[in-house]
């Protein structure tokens, strides 16, 4: 018996056919395995947040953190069935990734099974194509890597990606790729050993999350070894032992429900995430994993049948939230009103429930009317694997099929008109030096400054003088204020002195250049009007120093004034806070007219203060007046999309308001 054991760790063997009960399985730890209601319950204030947050319900801002609850939950119960099983002398590898396929697969396959036929109705050919290839590699469990690798200042609206969420999925299975080999090779050295050896492990993570973020905050939020730690604190949990009854559990407990909670109402998606700001969720479900016993408050209310029942369900509703936001704003002709989104919200709970009562319990049995034995569950994931890869690759082959069509227009048609605006070339977003493409003549007259609000004139200025001699020195995100960049959410330290030596260096340009009469700078102004900024000097300034931007921006004028040439500021585009683009899409390929996404002007915004605040000393071109009228703002005109997303014009768009309006010699008559 004891070589079968040892065999069937490491092998493809069925188990034997004993039986061990909990209570013979508590002998084995100390204490008996038992189902821990409560822990359903934490589900339930994981997932609905979620949920929430995503549905655009400002109280839940800090929503996203349940699915750092949700990671520490699965480190917990994955290391304690493993734990328990091994030292009974059951556990075997191909057992643990049979249950994992049978846990996570059907469900899985059936949201992607409907989602499909949806994409294919709704989704532009590179939206389509991301859906594709967000479909094979969530098969392959590297979808994180995917969405990681698509992170940049024009990259797809998350809100529209239908598999957006199964990152989340992908970082857990790559961690138990490794984890139960660690078990199994360390657990004969001692629970001590092996307890240090999964702390050391969740350290360094956790280490390199914090690091990560100075680096790419942006990658970092996708990147396995920056959220392995929030598992390892879960399997450190069960490492640490069952739960017990103490003096101080119910207080400790309070606190970590205390810490969840606060996550969800008070942090927000500007706050840089996974790291140290991680921890006030992780380490509040951590206190309720290991605090919240049976008789303390905590427990009593995380036991309570609905908050149960709703964690029951909470990974297939986890599932089906996603796909049902995306395909409500691909396909609306009006972005969805709250009641809208609640709506569909209570309809991801009820979807969950339908999938988890006939889909995932079901197959969770063993055995399965069609699922009888391991091999067949592992024949037929993997065939089902490789008909979603092979469909998907399929799909992304042929570029995301632009040539279908309402009969009227194609997809490929409608997709053309939103392709982002870089100005002259997408070369001309970056480092500012002497790329040939981002000149129209060899001693230009006018330069454009700023970030992708400045890339996004070029065309406007270009068909209202065709014979203009212009330069583009432009970086996204990067406003054309000497000397200040803004650190935060995306934008690292180091990429806000990039941004600082990129002004300078353009400064440097237009000093040693002659025969620069124009300047034209362009920037929303709104990421360093909201978070921190930095000096040349490093020093930090506070989030929203509006002061320091306005002064920035009069010092910046003065030096341009003192090369010679004038200065002109032009606004950023009135916006709506939706993806104004994505509007017109379904206007124009669902019906809905021209005047179906017009919207309110609103300029009572701090970036319009600002700009008021300085137009005596930095003259300002204001945009509003080219594109709204009597208050209201008109994203298509004439037959043509002013908008690309939620506030960068489009190449025709541009041109068009460039040429009707004059753009060439209005900037320079109203510059000085």
């Amino acid at each position: 018996m004891e070589k079968r054991r040892v065999f069937c760790a490491f092998s493809f063997c069925s188990p034997p056919k004993e039986r061990v009960s909990t209570r013979e399985l508590g002998q084995v730890r100390g204490a008996a395995l038992r189902y821990r209601r409560e822990i359903d319950g934490l589900r339930a204030v994981a997932v609905l947040p979620v949920i929430l947050f995503h549905a655009g319900f400002s109280a839940f801002s800090g929503g996203f953190v349940g699915v750092d609850i949700f990671f520490v939950i699965s480190g917990y119960l994955i290391t304690t069935i493993i734990l328990e099983q091994q030292r009974a002398g059951r556990f075997s590898i191909a057992g643990f990734y049979e249950r994992r396929a049978r846990r996570i697969l059907p469900a899985l396959l059936l949201v992607i099974l409907v989602s499909a036929p949806f994409a294919y109705v709704f989704m532009l050919p590179n939206q389509l194509s991301d859906f594709a290839a967000s479909a094979v590699t969530l098969m392959l469990a590297l979808s994180n890597i995917f969405f990681l690798s698509q992170v940049g200042y024009f990259s797809p609206d998350a809100e529209l990606q239908p598999l957006l969420h199964t990152w989340s999925l992908s970082v857990e299975e790559q961690y138990y790729v490794a984890f139960p080999w660690i078990i199994v090779a360390l657990a004969r050295f001692g629970d001590r050993f092996l307890f240090r050896t999964i702390a050391l492990l969740t350290a360094l993570s956790f280490v390199f999350a914090t690091w990560a973020l100075s680096v790419d905050a942006e990658r970092s939020f996708f990147f396995s070894l920056s959220r392995f730690w929030e598992i390892g604190v879960g399997s450190l949990c069960a490492l640490w032992g069952n739960p017990k009854r103490s003096s101080y559990g119910n207080g400790l407990s309070i606190i970590g429900l205390m810490l969840v909670a606060g996550s969800v109402a008070l942090l927000d998606a500007q706050v840089p995430f996974p790291g140290p700001y991680t921890l006030f969720p992780v380490v509040g479900a951590a206190l309720i994993v290991v605090f919240a016993t049976e008789g303390t408050l905590v427990a009593r209310l995380l036991s309570g049948k609905l908050v149960v029942g709703i964690g029951l369900i909470s990974y297939s509703t986890y599932l089906w939230h996603q796909p049902l936001f995306a395909f409500a704003k691909l396909s609306a002709p009006i972005p969805a009103s709250p009641v809208q989104m609640l709506v569909l919200s209570v309809l991801a709970v009820v979807l969950g429930w339908l999938s988890w009562r006939f889909v995932e319990t079901p197959f969770r049995r063993s055995p399965h009317p069609v699922l009888a034995t391991r091999r067949a569950v592992f024949g037929t994931s993997f065939a089902m694997a490789g008909l979603v890869i092979a469909a998907g690759v399929g799909v992304y082959a042929k570029d995301g099929l632009p040539e279908r069509s309402n009969g009227a227009v194609t997809f490929g048609e409608i997709e053309a008109r939103l392709a982002p605006n870089y100005g002259l070339s997408k070369d001309c977003d970056g480092p500012f030096g002497a790329q040939m493409a981002c000149a129209t003549g060899a001693a230009p007259r006018v330069l454009i400054w700023g970030d992708s609000f400045a890339m996004h004139l070029v065309q406007g200025l270009l068909a209202s003088d065709p014979t203009l001699s212009l330069r583009q020195a432009t970086l996204s995100g990067c406003a054309p204020i000497l000397g200040l960049a803004q650190v935060g959410s995306s934008k690292s330290a180091a990429w806000a002195q990039e941004c600082i030596t990129f002004n300078r260096a353009v400064l440097d340009w237009l000093g040693k250049t002659k025969g620069v009469d124009l300047v034209v700078l362009s920037s929303p102004l709104k990421e360093i009007l909201t978070f921190q900024t930095v000096d040349e000097a490093g020093t930090i300034n506070a989030p929203g120093n509006r002061l320091a931007v306005q002064d920035g921006l009069v010092q910046t004028a003065d030096a341009i004034r003192a090369t010679g040439a004038s200065v002109l500021m032009v606004s950023p585009t009135p916006q709506s806070g939706e993806n104004i683009g994505q509007c017109l899409v379904r206007a124009a390929f669902f019906g809905g007219g021209a005047h179906s996404c017009d919207f309110t002007l609103n300029d009572a915004t701090v970036q319009h203060d600002v700009l008021r605040a300085v137009e005596a000393t930095l003259p300002v071109y204001w945009l509003d007046r080219d594109i709204c009228s009597n208050g209201q703002c008109h994203p298509w005109q004439q037959g043509h999309f002013i908008y690309s997303d939620f506030g960068h014009l489009t190449q025709d768009g541009s041109a068009f308001l460039g040429e009707t309006r004059n753009w060439a010699a209005a900037f320079k008559g109203q510059a000085r």
